[in-house]
């Protein structure tokens, strides 16, 4: 058995945009690659929200380092990542970029996903808390109208000027993210009530935190609009319980600890009648590529992490038409 040498290296990406959300603003982007005998083979995004601070990150590429003189051939990785995914020793996303590498470098896609793997989806566009004239220019940097689906970030107070502009100059449908801003039911219901009255508005995602459970039960009976949820699920399956707070689940390869667990944790959301989003986070096209392989499990795509970088310098899709093409 030959072995196989690894090596986790830091990248830092300028963002072609500030990228704001509700908890958070940056203009740079540092990530990790994942190199298998010296190639290139994944990639992990970590999340503040999530705990995944990088002194942390270089913490475990040490612990990794000492590792993964055993991790050989696809079980052994394999095994060593579903044996860490729940045990808090290593972040989701650093799981999940070591089995990205390992499902690339053994070809194993096919193996997992039903073939013929899609070359191509539909994704949605998003938006970041922005000021309505650095919208704009957003607009036509990044080509929205030519998206079926955008998504607009919100903070407490909704970016009705926004969401105006985009009903009365594109086609789409409109999705509204909090990433937890909403502390009250009181404000959610009138946000809903609002966007309701535009008839295009295809879901809202994570309005309250994550430990909110009272306040997404008592929100699901009420909303007229479906109700999505994302920091709420990491690397948990989805339950009964779960089906009480939510209409759907944004999944993310980095939340889950990688593509296997996703692909599991999509499967049960479908037996639970829950509707399904495959998403990501601010990541090159290394990483975007192999989610569009995994596209065909579910109802929507946000698919944009790698439109967000300056420069991305893998290269491994194209966009067009608001179509990912691998």
């Amino acid at each position: 058995m030959k072995k196989i040498d690894w090596e986790i290296k830091s990248i830092e990406y300028p963002l072609c945009v500030e990228w704001s959300i509700s908890r958070s603003s940056d203009s740079l982007k540092k990530n990790y690659y994942v190199l298998m005998n010296g190639v290139i083979y994944g990639e992990f995004a970590p999340n503040l929200r999530f705990g995944e601070t990088h002194q942390s990150i270089e913490y475990q590429i040490k612990v990794f380092r000492s590792l993964s003189t055993s991790l050989s051939d696809e079980k052994r990785i394999l095994d060593f990542c579903a044996g860490e995914i729940m045990n808090g020793r290593f972040a989701q996303s650093f799981l999940a970029g070591i089995e990205l590498a390992c499902f690339n470098f053994f070809d194993l896609w096919d193996k997992f996903i039903s073939a013929p793997l899609p070359k191509q989806c539909s994704s949605s566009m998003s938006i970041p808390i922005i000021s309505f004239e650095g919208f704009l220019d957003y607009f036509k940097l990044m080509k929205l109208n030519e998206f079926d689906v955008i998504k607009v970030k919100s903070g407490e107070k909704l970016p009705l000027q926004i969401i105006e502009y985009l009903v009365n100059h594109t086609g789409a449908g409109i999705s509204v993210d909090y990433n937890e801003a909403l502390s009250d039911f009181a404000t959610a219901i009138e946000h809903i009530k609002i966007l309701n009255k535009y008839n295009r508005i295809k879901y809202i995602e994570q309005p309250f935190a994550s430990s909110q459970d009272e306040l997404y039960r008592e929100l699901k009976k009420w909303s007229p609009l479906p109700v999505y949820i994302d920091e709420t699920i990491t690397g948990q399956m989805p339950s009964k319980e779960t089906v009480q707070l939510c209409h759907g689940i944004n999944f993310k390869v980095m939340k889950s600890g990688g593509p296997f667990r996703a692909v599991e944790q999509i499967k049960v959301a479908r037996k639970l009648g829950l509707g399904c989003m495959l998403g990501c986070m601010v990541e090159s096209s290394r990483s975007i590529s192999n989610y569009v392989m995994m596209s065909d499990l579910v109802d929507y795509c946000d698919l944009d992490g790698s439109l967000f970088l300056a420069e991305d310098p893998f290269k491994m899709i194209t966009v067009n038409n608001g179509i990912i093409h691998l």
